[in-house]
């Protein structure tokens, strides 16, 4: 109707034929405009998924999928800024892990084999700090955990037993896996470089 109108005042008359091309025309019109939409939304959520990916990406380390240098201590740095007064008798913890003789392991073994561990190593911190820290490591073979729920030392003592016999299992021929561990409280301190 509104098209009749307008047509209709500068002296054009439309036939049923030329309508419904017109109204045709419009459908065909709308219908590319929806779809030319969609594909703009498409393109929008693959670019955010990929810089949502390039994010993870330059914050984990490829080799064990632990968060690398920079982003353990940005993701540490926020929660100890967020973390609130620990109860009494309980702590946070910052760890520094340094796999024992990783050098002669890939001397005599193999760098194959040297990445085999420090993944296993990795995983062994992620399986025993799961719920109360992250894990990040900080380059060659040491790592680092932010313990990051106050736990007593007695629990920190135990996980660290776990740890360690968790290291004594992993498959590396006749070389039996260890750590040296360093641990200081976390409590007062906002910065994981000034804990490190």
């Amino acid at each position: 109707q509104r098209m009749n109108y307008v047509l209709g005042g500068v002296g054009v008359r439309l036939t049923g034929e030329t309508y419904f091309d017109l109204i045709h025309l419009q459908i065909q019109f709308l219908l590319g405009i929806i779809a030319l939409a969609f594909l703009v939304g498409v393109f929008l959520l693959f670019n955010r998924w990929n810089i949502a990916y390039l994010n993870y990406e330059a914050r984990v380390d490829a080799l064990t999928e632990a968060f690398n240098r920079k982003g353990f201590f940005q993701l540490c740095s926020s929660l100890l800024e967020e973390a609130e007064p620990a109860g009494s008798g309980l702590e946070r913890y910052f760890l520094l892990i340094d796999v024992d003789w990783f050098k002669q392991i890939n001397d005599r073994l193999g760098h194959p084999v040297g990445d085999r561990v420090l993944r296993a190593v990795a995983q062994s911190l992620r399986d025993v700090f799961l719920q109360q820290g992250v894990v990040g490591r900080l380059g060659g073979d040491e790592f680092a955990v932010l313990v990051h729920v106050a736990e007593s030392r007695e629990q920190l003592e135990g996980q660290l037993d776990s740890l360690m016999n968790r290291f004594h299992e992993i498959d590396c021929g006749d070389w039996r896996v260890s750590g040296s561990i360093g641990v200081a409280p976390a409590g007062g301190c906002t910065s994981a470089e000034e804990l490190y």
